[in-house]
């Protein structure tokens, strides 16, 4: 008789357990920030192997559309994306020349600093602003992922550290990369 009485009772709560509001937070795996980090140091690439890139990635994009859920795919298409990685490949050139000089190094948090100073006041100069100009436009490339990606605040700092990797790995040899306890050391 007990149990004819619970059961009207437990089919209440199993019904208004069923309709309680569920909170679903989207994370990004790893995987998918750091294709992401791929694709933008790709597009950061010389303007031949960029038209290139594009072609394949507009061709195999569709085809690849319905690997994983939707709401982990890491949105990178942005105007002002594009026009920040247009801002960076216009001095690229001169950035590159200052790493290769051991100026600049890259940090451990997607951002580029002067490890060495150069003894020319000029010099010196034209490397700060660089720096200044390198770590604006890799700020804007990042806030806008965010933006597009509704990236909250605590998965800002894995999108930064997976870039930091990337950008890390990308770095030629004798060129100067921060360790994750703030030494600067030539990568091999």
């Amino acid at each position: 008789m007990k149990q004819r009485k619970l059961f009207p009772v437990l089919l209440i709560v199993l019904f208004l357990a069923g309709c309680a509001m569920v909170t679903i937070y989207v994370t990004f795996p790893e995987e998918k920030i750091k294709k992401a980090a791929e694709d933008i140091e790709k597009m950061m690439e010389s303007s031949s192997r960029n038209i290139l890139y594009q072609m394949c990635s507009f061709f195999a994009c569709p085809a690849f559309a319905q690997e994983g859920s939707v709401s982990s795919d890491i949105k990178t298409d942005s105007p002002r994306i594009k026009e920040a990685i247009n801002q960076i490949k216009s001095w690229a050139d001169e950035l590159t020349s200052y790493k290769k000089e051991g100026y600049i190094g890259e940090t451990n948090n997607y951002q580029v600093a002067i490890v060495n100073q150069p003894d020319n006041p000029n010099l010196l100069k034209k490397v700060k602003e660089i720096v200044q100009k390198e770590n604006q436009q890799r700020n804007i490339i990042l806030e806008e992922m965010y933006r597009l990606n509704n990236v909250s605040p605590d998965q800002k700092q894995t999108f930064r550290e997976i870039f930091a990797k990337i950008k890390q790995k990308n770095a030629k040899t004798g060129e100067y990369i921060q360790g994750p306890d703030g030494t600067w050391v030539q990568k091999k």
